[in-house]
């Protein structure tokens, strides 16, 4: 599949393991400021005005730069009943269920991305302690489900499942 798409799907796949890593990062940064917020209220009676928009953030950011990952992986939840009972009809049954992943992953990116357009054009900030141009939060479900999309498009084709490029995620080959 990756010979079929050349370049734009290497780049695909590179920005799926990016996702993933920065997912990562942004879990790990959610930890230290839930930490770091616990540990100001409780023991120094200073809580902080910032910490709860930024993990509700960060947990965002988050999900939808892991999702394009987890489709890859195909370790979305998945009823194989069908599939077991009949394995003659798997791949015909796992390309109709992509094709139905795809085009569901498209329609909510295309309604989140005229979202984003409404937010940027109207200049529409979070609420809260912090107000950010909202765009910059909302454009993460965008790109989740964009790429997930792709995802479900290239796995219709794609009899092997895509492994990572980058060694540093899981299913990479070693």
């Amino acid at each position: 599949m990756t010979r079929l798409l050349g370049g734009p799907g290497r780049l695909h796949d590179w920005l799926t393991d990016i996702g993933y890593i920065l997912a990562a990062i942004a879990l790990a940064a959610m930890a230290v400021i839930y930490c770091a917020e616990v540990t100001l209220r409780y023991f120094f009676n200073a809580p902080t005005t910032w910490a709860t928009e930024t993990l509700s953030h960060l947990m965002l950011v988050a999900v939808f730069l892991a999702l394009p990952h987890a489709t890859r992986a195909g370790s979305h939840v998945a009823v194989t009943l069908l599939a077991d009972l009949r394995p003659n009809y798997a791949r015909p049954l796992g390309v109709a269920l992509n094709l139905v992943g795809a085009i569901v992953c498209a329609f909510v990116a295309y309604i989140a991305f005229g979202e984003n357009l409404r937010q940027y054009t109207q200049n529409i900030e979070t609420l809260g302690n912090v107000p950010l141009p909202k765009w910059w939060i909302s454009s993460w479900i965008t790109f989740g489900f964009g790429s997930s999309a792709l995802w479900f498009a290239r796995l219709m084709v794609t009899p092997a499942p895509v492994r990572p490029r980058w060694k540093l995620v899981p299913g990479a080959d070693a």
